[in-house]
């Protein structure tokens, strides 16, 4: 692969793996911050989709009224496993930093990724 191409590649990595973690941080200190734990957590997340997810079983709803109220109690779920999942891909992001910083300082040297093992 050319160099110049490599280091492309190496440097939009790195950027990708950066935003990564800052999302992560963003999250963090979103899931710290009471009023998230107030409004998302407690009134949504517990008191409303539990709301929800009664009224999907209620057999004097209609059939799409139903499935709607199923739908937005699964709502929590999909948002929890979501912010689980940006923490996990930005604390893996953590790690990559330093070997994109490796890379690229090599490639820019003269070197080529695949003799680190890269890319």
């Amino acid at each position: 692969m050319h160099a110049v191409s490599q280091l492309q590649q190496l440097e939009a990595g790195l950027e990708s793996a950066k935003a990564q973690v800052e999302l992560r941080n963003q999250i963090a200190k979103l899931m710290d911050n009471r009023e998230f734990r107030k409004v998302i957590r407690e009134a949504f997340c517990e008191k409303e989709c539990a709301r929800y997810a009664q009224e999907s079983a209620d057999p004097a709803l209609p059939d799409r009224q139903r499935a709607d109220a199923l739908a937005m109690a699964q709502a929590a779920g999909h948002l929890k496993r979501w912010l689980a999942v940006q923490m996990v891909m930005g604390d893996n992001a953590v790690g990559q930093i330093p070997d994109y910083e490796q890379m690229i300082e090599h490639v820019r040297a003269g070197g080529d990724v695949e003799e680190l093992g890269g890319e």
